[in-house]
């Protein structure tokens, strides 16, 4: 009997150590990517070459049904008892100000205007979406270096608004980028 619970044991140990070595250790398989994949839904289609122009345009009804589901919404929960931050999740006090932010401060048809004074345009790219800013650079510069900025996650092309200006005018906003040391 004690042979037989000897080699159950070290066999459901051998198990324990081959799963955490294939689950921790070991790296991940390499992503396979066909080179012509497609990344959307449904059946693969030529991709439209289309650029579109695009503004964003919340209607009223939308504005007011988010209204309405903040309003109703609930915050079921409360965070840990001095845990004050997010570390085991999203802290209820914090929820609850942003919830009374965008029902009573926040104006989203100013920040729209504001995302809408780029020009943006939509396509897809092997049956992803792409929503994306173009904007030119301020006439008037010898050089200008093209530039491709990408968010990542979380976030949103919104981080860029103040930037983009800048970046694309650098001598409205008070930089000089031609200057080069005397010699």
């Amino acid at each position: 009997m004690g042979l037989v619970l000897h080699l159950i044991l070290s066999l459901a140990l051998a198990s324990g150590v081959y799963f955490a070595f294939v689950t921790y250790i070991s790296p991940p398989p390499e992503l396979k990517i066909e080179e012509n994949g497609w990344f959307g839904g449904g059946e693969p289609r030529p991709d439209d070459l289309t650029i579109y122009p695009f503004e964003v345009n919340v209607t009223p009804d939308e504005l007011e049904d988010l209204k309405h589901r903040l309003e109703r919404s609930r915050i079921s929960h409360s965070h840990l008892e001095d845990s004050n931050d997010f570390w085991y999740g999203f802290n209820s006090d914090e929820l609850e100000v942003f919830r009374q932010y965008w029902l009573k401060s926040y104006d989203w048809k100013k920040h729209e205007k504001i995302i809408n004074t780029f020009s943006q345009f939509k396509t897809e790219i092997e049956g992803i979406k792409v929503h994306f800013i173009h904007q030119p650079a301020a006439s008037g510069y010898k050089k200008v270096v093209p530039l491709l900025i990408v968010h990542g996650w979380p976030g949103n092309v919104f981080e860029f608004y103040k930037l983009i200006p800048i970046l694309t005018d650098p001598k409205k906003h008070g930089i000089a980028s031609e200057v080069r040391p005397a010699f």
